[in-house]
């Protein structure tokens, strides 16, 4: 899934943006968008992640966004096969307690 980075929220550039006037573009990536997407590569435990980014992936900062708020919900100190819930959304939840009053 990280593999392709699409698991995170990437799309592929292919999936292209449309303006409002209906015309298609792709957008070449922010600086911005770049730091980003070197901290999500570090902050994967998969060796094969830390590949070169591929053309056909989206680096708009919003896809970059979503990627590292996808990581920063998932618990790795968990196996994925031993409880795949706690793995992919344990951080998240834990991080953002259920108030009382709810």
């Amino acid at each position: 899934v990280l593999g392709s980075v699409a698991g995170l929220g990437i799309v592929p550039a292919r999936e292209k943006l449309e303006t409002k006037w209906g015309r298609t573009f792709l957008q070449k990536p922010s600086h911005k968008s770049v730091d980003k997407l070197k901290i999500i590569r570090e902050l994967s435990p998969f060796p094969y992640a830390k590949r070169a980014p591929r053309a056909d992936v989206c680096f708009t900062e919003e896809c970059i966004d979503a990627s590292l708020q996808l990581l920063k919900s998932i618990n790795f100190s968990v196996n994925p096969c031993d409880d795949f819930f706690e793995y992919s959304c344990g951080k998240w939840i834990t991080d953002n307690p259920i108030p009382p009053s709810s």
